[in-house]
């Protein structure tokens, strides 16, 4: 298996598991803190998409132009799109405990 076959592989079970917590009721936080942090991990992510810019969208790793960001988000984090997806499903399934949603929220 290649580098970007297992990279799409990854996103794909990444993507069931998001839509299984959706039908299971469990990706959209219940409460004022949680949805707060929801709320401020899409501002992230778009903010990290947006300093991005339209060089580097894309869903396996391929190198592209340009080196290193390190303005933005990218000053702080390292990975701040990956962080906020992150912090966007815990945030869902910490405030729905179960086995499942946990199991999911780990893929």
């Amino acid at each position: 298996m290649t580098l970007k076959t297992a990279s799409l592989a990854g996103l794909a079970i990444s993507f069931l598991a998001l839509a299984a917590l959706f039908l299971n009721g469990a990706l959209v936080a219940s409460g004022a803190a949680a949805l707060s942090v929801q709320g401020l991990s899409i501002a992230l992510m778009a903010w990290s998409r947006a300093t991005l810019g339209r060089r580097s969208f894309h869903a396996a790793p391929s190198p592209t132009e340009g080196g290193v960001v390190s303005d933005g988000p990218y000053r702080y984090l390292r990975h701040p799109i990956y962080a906020a997806a992150l912090y966007l499903t815990w945030a869902g399934v910490l405030t729905h405990p179960s086995a499942l949603n946990f199991l999911l929220g780990l893929a």
